[in-house]
């Protein structure tokens, strides 16, 4: 069966505890939203379900529910494994940018609602804390397992779709003559005890040049493929 791109979003979007804060609300708003509070649109823990709808956290919720969404990503890694081999690669890295967007949108909600729920909902209890804390880190580990297996392998698409042609090989080929008279010749060099800062190679330039001209996230570069 066909997995859709709304189906692996939702793993992400779904089985979630959020709550709206009435704070920031007014802070981009400009307005006084304290009417909401009184229909429990703001400042209320609430659980995302799997089919959408919203369900308030109550005294005796507990976190369970949460240990399959980290099954639930697992599974997505696991498809989106299996559409890397089968797509077309410049698909799959649209793909891949909606899905690294959909996350990092929620892994930053999550990270608010762990950080200020305790202050700010109505409906915070301190045996919840821990499943906001959860849902955090599992969001956190789902984006450092994907970078581990498409990082590098999207980073090649991405400039082959910004050059227009691969990106060149990094390896260099040296001269093993020239090495053998340089290794012959260095007793010949008087030390002197003066520090030389150390030159940048190429790689090093093209990688600083790559990220602060075009933008591109180099930290994938450290992932296998």
């Amino acid at each position: 069966m066909e997995i859709s791109m709304e189906s692996l979003l939702q793993k992400i979007n779904r089985r979630v505890i959020i709550y709206f804060s009435r704070k920031l609300m007014e802070e981009n708003s400009g307005k006084n939203l304290s009417a909401l509070d009184k229909v429990g649109m703001t400042n209320n823990l609430i659980l995302i379900k799997d089919d959408g709808n919203l369900e308030p956290i109550t005294y005796g919720a507990r976190a369970v529910f949460l240990f399959q969404k980290e099954k639930n990503l697992k599974a997505n890694l696991f498809e989106l494994l299996k559409m890397k081999a089968t797509i077309e690669k410049n698909a799959m890295s649209f793909l891949l940018d909606n899905y690294f967007t959909e996350l990092d949108t929620f892994i930053k909600f999550t990270y608010f609602v762990k950080a200020n729920a305790k202050d700010e909902a109505v409906n915070y209890i301190p045996e919840i804390q821990n499943a906001l804390e959860f849902q955090y880190r599992v969001l956190v580990e789902h984006k450092e397992e994907l970078k581990e297996h498409f990082g590098k392998w999207k980073l090649n698409v991405d400039l082959e779709r910004v050059f227009g042609y691969p990106p060149p090989n990094t390896k260099v080929h040296v001269d093993k003559k020239l090495l053998n008279n340089i290794t012959q010749n260095k007793t010949t060099i008087p030390e002197t005890k003066e520090k030389k800062l150390p030159l940048l190679t190429e790689k090093e330039v093209d990688i600083y040049l790559l990220n602060t001209v075009f933008g591109l996230d180099l930290t994938m570069l450290n992932n296998e493929t």
